[in-house]
């Protein structure tokens, strides 16, 4: 990383990593990460993912469909309370 040019190299990206992942480690050995979240701990390297569950929340539920929403029909925030009524079990 250049600190005075403010650039880095990217070695490598991954697509679909969790949003609730608290922390990332490196793993020196090889180009991999370890990526520590509340339900299950992910081994990301490139072109493969591990995932171990440490509870029973890191286990699949049924896939939520998109959400649309329509000022017309009803107001975006009771469209959204009513998606995460309809889910927050899933």
């Amino acid at each position: 990383m250049s600190v005075l040019g403010l650039k880095q190299t990217v070695l490598w990206s991954s697509q679909g990593l969790p949003a609730d992942a608290a922390l990332l480690v490196p793993c020196p050995s090889k180009p991999a990460a370890l990526l520590l979240c509340p339900s299950y701990i992910l081994f990301v390297q490139q072109g493969s993912q591990v995932a171990v569950v440490v509870n029973s929340r890191g286990v699949a539920g049924v896939q939520q469909p998109r959400v649309e929403f329509d000022p017309l029909y009803e107001p975006p925030h009771v469209t959204a309370t009513n998606a995460a009524r309809r889910y927050a079990l899933n």
